[in-house]
């Protein structure tokens, strides 16, 4: 959908921002740090944009059969549950609590891209 946003995150960013909230609360907990946290990575993407990046970012990984992504609206793909179209979350309370903030998402998705072709470019 190209009218659906949202901040792509990897499981990776999540584990390392948790293990960094996790140490800055074992020194000193404290009842005032509960609470509800979003951990979501910076920046905000369609999920149209997100496909494009990641055939963009892969094409070696796909041996130059790069798929043609074509954007559409939420209309146009009818599903039972109904989506907002905006589904970014703010971090702030988590950065100003524990001055954790998550990379910008495209910079995590070519982390994980690296990973993938990291085992393709040894052969």
């Amino acid at each position: 959908m190209d009218d659906q946003i949202g901040a792509p995150t990897t499981s990776l960013e999540i584990a390392r921002a948790t293990c960094s909230v996790v140490n800055a609360v074992l020194p000193a907990a404290s009842d005032a740090w509960a609470g509800t946290y979003h951990m979501t990575c910076g920046g905000s993407v369609s999920w149209c944009g997100f496909a494009k990046a990641i055939f963009a970012q892969g094409q070696r990984l796909l041996q130059g059969k790069t798929p043609q992504v074509l954007p559409i609206q939420s209309s146009d793909y009818p599903t039972p549950a109904k989506r907002p179209l905006n589904s970014v979350l703010s971090n702030e309370k988590l950065f100003a609590r524990f001055k954790v903030r998550l990379p910008i998402w495209d910079a995590a998705m070519e982390e994980v891209l690296e990973s993938l072709a990291a085992p393709q470019l040894r052969r």
